[in-house]
């Protein structure tokens, strides 16, 4: 059942809300098939040389958590004239300009547009 489906069930949401959703091949992480919940450990799952130990820490420092709202209109940035910042993994938060890496660039503002509805604008 989909998580969006369970209703009042709050364990059912629950129990989907933790659980890895297998998707096409190519648009998982890595590349593969899967896209991982957010979770203690999971930088390890989108490297692609699992021999390197220090490319763990390095993928800890590029897998974005939380970041701020961007957006196709300049005024509806949380921070203008354009760019957010944006929670690691590991715990560090950089400022990004707009467009940049992702989450903030016009792929992901046009995204989050979907979700951005005020009335008027």
């Amino acid at each position: 059942m989909p998580a969006f489906g369970a209703g009042h069930n709050d364990a059912l949401f629950r129990q989907e809300m933790d659980r890895d959703c297998t998707v096409e091949p190519g648009n998982g992480n890595a590349g593969g098939d899967t896209v991982y919940r957010l979770r203690e450990g999971i930088e390890r799952f989108v490297i692609t040389n699992v021999a390197d130990p220090a490319a763990t820490s390095v993928a800890a420092s590029e897998v974005f958590v939380m970041y701020d709202n961007v957006a196709v209109r300049s005024e509806q940035f949380n921070h203008v004239p354009g760019g957010g910042n944006v929670l690691y993994m590991d715990g560090h938060v950089q400022f990004v300009k707009y467009p940049g890496p992702p989450p903030i660039n016009q792929k992901m503002a046009s995204i989050m547009r979907m979700f951005d509805h005020r009335p008027g604008h």
